[in-house]
């Protein structure tokens, strides 16, 4: 959830009020640094599960196995596709180099050039991926059942390409073109990917809307206003939990709602929806004004295979039945 808020309005200025926003205000995307082929592989990923401060969450973050050359110990990568470009964790390197020298050649404690690393059943190669600051834990190198994040991928993964998250079987397809066995499936449809961000249009009620769609965010279902919230809400118990976006506390409130959203033609049932009391009522006006829903990412998905057609700007959803 650190940052989501942010991004959202930053995303929703960018792409949908580009003429409010001059180019001194709008920071440089940096370049696609990712370089593999076109081939069509599909990458088991594995769930983070995470205690909030009110409930368990077994979808906490979404983990791609990363395998570093020389180096026999598997790694994991969040795939949050709120993030433009993919970054390593600068703690995490810094043991790695000890533990194993050969497995991050490139001495650099900011940028690594020419960083080449296995994703999943994928042979990547980084020409250029910042390092940031992101806690510190030590790795157990004994530990051979440890889940050891060392980084995060972002949409850069996904950039030009078509990814397809099959939630039920918890696998991520990267390819060049919509598999066959899916398109009749699916009702291809008109959605945004400006600035390595995905907009999905949705409709929820009577409203059509612009949704941020962000694996980076497991923790709730839809993140919207907080009138929007009001009226699909059917019932007066709210659930409360703090959450920090840009080092500000904000407070998360989650109602239970009994109604649907439409992605594609496929209406999701939306059990919960969630408003932030701290962000600036501008803020949310001027999102609100501009057809920004909100936010949704992993949870709503949670029973469904989602197809993203980047290059062409298309996306599809396929709703598998509830396990009995």
């Amino acid at each position: 959830m650190q940052n989501s808020l942010s991004r959202i309005i930053q995303i929703a200025l960018w792409v949908m009020t580009p003429n409010l926003v001059s180019a001194q205000q709008m920071p440089t995307l940096p370049p696609n640094q990712l370089q593999f082929d076109f081939t069509d592989k599909t990458i088991e990923f594995l769930w983070l599960s995470d205690t909030l401060q009110t409930r368990f969450e077994p979808y906490a973050a979404m983990l791609i196995p990363i395998e570093l050359k020389d180096c026999p110990k598997l790694f994991y990568m969040q795939f949050d596709l709120g993030a433009p470009n993919s970054v390593l964790y600068h703690d995490k390197v810094l043991q790695i180099r000890e533990e194993y020298p050969q497995a991050i050649v490139s001495g650099d404690t900011v940028v690594l050039t020419d960083f080449q690393f296995r994703l999943g059943e994928i042979d990547v190669l980084a020409k250029e991926i910042n390092l940031i600051e992101h806690g510190k834990s030590q790795i157990n190198w004994k530990d051979n059942t440890s889940m050891t994040v060392i980084g995060t991928i972002g949409a850069d993964l996904i950039d030009g390409r078509v990814a397809v998250i099959d939630y039920p079987a918890m696998e991520l397809f990267i390819g060049k073109e919509i598999p066959a066995n899916l398109r009749p499936q699916l009702i291809l449809t008109d959605m945004i990917f400006e600035r390595r961000s995905v907009l999905l249009p949705a409709q929820l009620g009577d409203k059509n809307l612009m949704i941020f769609f962000d694996t980076g965010s497991s923790a709730y279902e839809l993140l919207t206003d907080r009138e929007t919230a009001e009226v699909l809400s059917c019932d007066t118990l709210v659930e409360q939990n703090e959450v920090t976006s840009w080092d500000r506390k904000l407070i998360a409130n989650t109602v239970r709602t009994s109604g649907t959203i439409e992605f594609a033609g496929q209406a999701l049932p939306l059990k919960h929806v969630t408003y932030m009391e701290g962000v600036s009522d501008a803020q949310a006006i001027q999102m609100k004004r501009i057809g920004i829903g909100g936010m949704t990412g992993n949870k709503l998905f949670i029973n469904s295979i989602l197809v993203l057609d980047t290059r062409n700007k298309k996306f599809g959803l396929i709703v598998l039945p509830l396990p009995e």
